[in-house]
């Protein structure tokens, strides 16, 4: 009988028991496994964007540091347009701001170190090898120090990796369905590029064309040169629906660049300054929990992860100068005050800027409490904030447009205010030559608020004119910038000023004049004559002749050339109006024997009586003035009055005679009772100022000269993790080399 070996076999039940055991058991080995790799790949993430972030922001600081200049990064000029889907999928046209710098490197090598080949073509001279490099866009060299602005612009900006393809997240599916291929992401990036080229043809330098619209080709004439600020300059002809031609009319027409081929100059002398893949320089503002972009309509709402911005300077109170100079000694030079105010940083904007002028005394006089107009006045600040004490600020208007306000705190806060002066009118009227460009800053505002009328307003005027580059704040003008306005053929604005007739060149001994002291006419030689001859009977209290008669032009109530008054009129006039010292020039006939006899000749100031031939002495602010009670001159209920500077009675030889001589605006000149000034006019030009020695000046600002980096990289570390690592790091880097 034949005996079978039978082999005992697994069940069916087993196999499956021993497979379920072994993927419970590879699940647990394998999960943490793969989990770890996702761990590290998170950590590697973040080291990398750590490590990019970190070193973008040293370059940065270095850069921007070792530059000349840094365009002015508010509204249009750090602005880009980005196209993005919306929520139906549509492309969009989104704005960020502070996504762009611009930034000029320092002049490098020998610009003329370059030689012209065939056609007139020229290339520079590579310093390296000695040869000409016709691929050179701009000199070669070391930076020439002291530094002066180069040729070369550098400009950081925001943009697609591949601007001609439509943009691709495969990773985090919020503003598109997650999908397969490659991502086409935001990028940072950074192109050093040339905004003028030599144009052989003409033989000069003209804007890229390559690179740049040329506003001068348009048919705006308010718009010149490179245009900088184009917030499309990235963006290619049909991104978006229908046909986009770039914020200018006329790309693509004859004779105007290529918008696409443009855009294809900028990518090829771009780098990425980020990571090509992977890294995104944008963020929807999103739900996290339930992953839902908010939205405008169908636009997505943006964060740019990179802002450029200046920096905010907060109530900085600037720094006054000095006025008055050793070897320029004035009389009373205490009361002085600097008519130029420098902040720490130049490179304005977003300009805000607070006067808080020194009061004026309750009273003149020389009584307890009262002052007198050669005093210096208390400064504002004394009295402390809560004293709601009037005080002037400059701010935008409208748009770009910047006026002074007169503020009363007791009526109304800094977003009010009474318009006194039309500061941008008056910088584009005096930069582009317009005749009397104060007076028409002063007309405009008046004609807006009505301001001349209001007696507490002009005591208190205070104009200035910014200077945004240079970082300070100007507060005198040229007296020649006033005049009649209304004038159909104003009078030559470049000679409108006051002036004094000498009258005919006659001694006391000499001359017969029947009239008063007052019918002279203004004539110096005349008035003078008249004193001399009439001076025990004019009234005043046994003064010495020879002490108080002088030969004199009183600037406050000269007329200018087309018969307007001056700044320094007591009632017409503006009351806090000075003469910057050192600023004028003195125009009057040659006192001096000889050929040039009675010729027009410049005076010399001199500071020592008596005052000689072809000199004069001047008072540039209102000075101390004796005790008139003491002397005679007016008795105690007179005092308040007299000493007032508004208060003025042209028919009062004391306030004529005497007192004119210690108020600003005083010309004194030759007074030998034998010695006339020959026939003809003296002429005075000068700048005249508003503020005073405890005046402030303080100034809110956003400086371009410190610039401040705030830079986030969003690193996706791999196609199935939806959230990136982000990293947030901020920088600030100085100009030291901006040129004011």
């Amino acid at each position: 009988m034949i005996r079978m070996n039978r082999k005992k076999a697994f069940t069916l039940i087993e196999l499956i028991t021993v497979m379920a055991i072994t993927a419970i058991l590879l699940t647990i080995i394998f999960v943490p496994v793969i989990q770890g790799f996702q761990f590290t790949r998170a950590a590697q993430a973040f080291t990398d964007g750590q490590s990019r972030a970190r070193t973008l922001i040293a370059r940065l600081e270095r850069e921007v540091g070792n530059a000349t200049d840094v365009r002015d990064n508010n509204g249009d000029g750090g602005a880009l347009n980005v196209v993005v889907p919306g929520q139906n999928g549509a492309p969009e046209l989104v704005r960020l701001e502070g996504v762009k710098l611009d930034f000029y490197k320092p002049a490098e090598g020998d610009p003329a170190a370059f030689v012209t080949g065939p056609g007139g073509n020229r290339a520079y001279i590579d310093p390296d090898t000695g040869k000409a490099d016709p691929t050179l866009r701009a000199p070669k060299g070391d930076p020439n120090f002291p530094a002066a602005g180069g040729q070369t612009l550098v400009r950081y900006f925001v943009g697609l990796r591949d601007p001609f393809a439509t943009y691709n997240n495969p990773y985090d599916g919020l503003l598109m369905q997650r999908a397969g291929g490659r991502d086409n992401l935001f990028v940072l990036l950074r192109a050093e590029v040339p905004v003028y080229e030599w144009d052989a043809a003409t033989t000069r330098y003209v804007v890229d064309a390559d690179l740049f619209f040329d506003q001068d080709n348009d048919t705006d004439p308010t718009t010149r040169g490179p245009l900088l600020d184009d917030l499309n300059f990235f963006v290619p002809d049909g991104t978006l629906p229908g046909t986009y031609g770039g914020p200018v009319p006329g790309w693509d027409s004859p004779g105007v660049p290529n918008k696409d081929q443009m855009v294809r100059n900028w990518l090829s002398r771009a780098q990425v300054v980020t990571e090509v893949s992977r890294f995104d320089m944008i963020m929807p503002v999103y739900d996290r929990a339930r992953r839902t972009v908010a939205y405008n309509g169908n636009v997505p709402q943006l964060v740019p992860l990179v802002r450029f911005q200046p920096t905010r300077i907060s109530n900085e109170p600037a720094a006054g100068q000095l006025a008055v100079r050793t070897g320029e000694e004035t009389f009373n030079a205490d009361k002085v005050g600097p008519d130029v105010f420098r902040t720490d940083y130049g490179a304005w904007s977003n300009l805000f800027l607070r006067i808080l002028p020194s009061l004026e005394p309750a009273a003149y006089g020389r009584g307890p409490g009262q002052r007198l107009a050669g005093d210096v006045k208390n400064g504002w600040a004394s009295s402390g904030l809560g004293a709601n004490q009037p005080y002037l600020i400059g701010r935008p208007r409208v748009g770009d447009n910047t006026s002074m306000y007169w503020i009363d705190p007791t009526v109304t806060n800094e977003a009010g205010g009474v318009e006194v002066f039309d500061v941008t009118q008056y910088l584009r009227d005096a930069g582009s030559g317009v005749p009397y460009a104060f007076s028409r800053a002063v007309a405009a505002a008046n004609g807006r608020s009505g301001w001349l009328g209001n007696a507490a307003i002009v005591r208190d005027f205070i104009p200035v004119a910014p200077d945004p580059r240079g970082g300070r704040v100007t507060a005198s003008f040229d007296v020649r910038e006033m005049g009649d306005i209304t004038a159909g053929v104003p009078t030559p604005f470049n000679s409108n000023m006051p002036f004094g007739p000498t009258g005919a060149a006659l001694t006391p001994d000499t001359e017969v004049f029947g009239g008063t002291w007052d019918a002279t006419g203004g004539q110096i030689n005349t008035r003078f004559n008249v004193l001399w001859n009439q001076w025990n009977t004019l009234g005043l209290p046994g003064l010495p002749r020879e002490d108080y008669a002088k030969r004199f032009l009183d600037l406050r109530l000269a007329t200018m050339l087309d018969g307007t008054v001056g700044p320094l009129h007591p009632t017409l006039g503006f009351g806090r109006a000075a003469i910057v010292p050192g600023s004028e020039i003195v125009i009057g006939p040659d006192q001096r024997p000889g050929t040039t006899y009675g010729r027009p000749v410049r005076y010399t100031r001199v500071t020592q009586r008596p005052v000689g031939p072809n000199q004069y002495i001047i008072n540039y602010v209102h000075q101390r003035e004796p005790d008139w009670v003491a002397l005679g001159v007016i008795t105690p209920a007179e005092a308040a009055t007299f000493y007032n500077p508004s208060n003025y009675v042209a028919t009062d030889v004391r306030q004529v005679l005497l007192q004119a001589a210690y108020r600003a605006g005083y010309l004194e000149l030759n007074s030998n009772k034998n010695e006339p000034i020959p026939a003809g006019n003296i002429s005075v030009s000068y700048r005249f100022q508003f503020t005073e020695p405890n005046d402030i000046v303080a100034v809110d600002y956003d400086s371009s000269e410190v610039m401040e980096f705030v830079l986030t990289i969003r690193n996706y570390p791999q196609s199935n993790n939806p959230e990136p690592q982000s990293i947030t790091l901020k920088g600030t880097s100085d100009v030291r080399n901006f040129i004011r």
